[in-house]
């Protein structure tokens, strides 16, 4: 883009996405693949699963964040808005994931079924929940770039972390019910499909930068993300692997293997379209 152009066209949104910007995208990313993971857990009562969620939060999540900060050591002030800032709620939500979590697997290795034990699978729970969401609310809540600006996002960022923690449990544990863990796989990449429609139909009757996001993401530069990187890899193989262990009640390890890439690549597409999708409407008409 021009220099003269910036703000009378419709500027892309970079800061999040280009450049350093992508450690932005791959810790927004990790914070739903780790709470994911680290849900669906709890959900199996898989301690396994648990401390892989935990670890991706800590060493990739917590890394991201400290590899983008210009002054790491001055990183704790960005935790001093809570009230206003889904930033700060976020980095505060993740450092608290960090001490509840490494408490509750502690006390699931020594103290299990304990009182103290329950009180704080629960409190890493709903932190691990909170990281989820923050991610959509982060987006939705930026006012300058009307494409993010949709209730859908977060709910669609969640399906997807669920999505991602099942199949990633269900690739490290062998004991996980096959049928169920498939079960729920379908249901969520079917509603992941229908989401990510209804988010694209209405943003096609949206407002003039929302509709260029939309066409950007169908019919131009980013179709082949949607429809390979998120559409067929993301939803389509994962759908026919699943149906085909749903029906069968097994998979097999290449089976299993290959779900887990396709969902993670789905999902590693679906946040960088989301973000690479974003615009800024112009300041004043081209030629005004």
């Amino acid at each position: 883009m021009r220099s003269y152009e910036w703000m009378v066209t419709y500027t892309p949104q970079t800061v999040w996405i280009e450049g350093k910007g992508v450690l932005i995208w791959l810790s927004l990313y990790a914070g739903m693949l780790g709470g994911g993971t680290y849900l669906a857990g709890l959900y199996f009562n898989n301690l396994p699963g648990m401390v892989l969620g935990w670890l991706i939060i800590l060493i990739i999540k917590g890394g991201l964040h400290l590899a983008h900060a210009e002054r790491p050591s001055r990183l704790w002030r960005m935790m001093l808005r809570p009230q206003t800032s889904w930033i700060s709620r976020g980095l505060i939500l993740t450092i608290l994931l960090i001490v509840f979590g490494a408490l509750q697997i502690a006390f699931s290795l020594w103290q299990r079924a304990s009182g103290i034990e329950i009180l704080v699978r629960v409190l890493a729970g709903i932190c691990a929940f909170g990281i989820i969401v923050y991610t959509g609310f982060t987006m939705s809540c930026v006012r300058g770039v009307p494409f993010w600006n949709s209730a859908l996002l977060p709910v669609l960022f969640l399906l997807w972390a669920f999505l991602t923690g099942l199949t990633l449990v269900q690739a490290i544990d062998a004991h996980v019910d096959t049928r169920a863990a498939t079960a729920g796989n379908l249901v969520l990449l079917i509603a992941s499909l229908i989401f990510v429609v209804i988010y694209l139909g209405i943003a096609s009757y949206g407002e003039p930068a929302v509709k260029e996001s939309a066409r950007a993401l169908t019919k131009g530069r980013l179709a082949p993300i949607l429809f390979i990187g998120i559409i067929l890899i993301g939803m389509v193989m994962p759908l026919a692997i699943s149906f085909s262990g749903y029906v069968t009640g097994a998979l097999s390890a290449p089976s299993v293997l290959v779900l887990v890439v396709c969902v993670i690549v789905g999902g590693l597409s679906l946040t960088y379209a989301a973000l690479k999708a974003g615009l800024y409407s112009p300041l004043s008409p081209a030629g005004s």
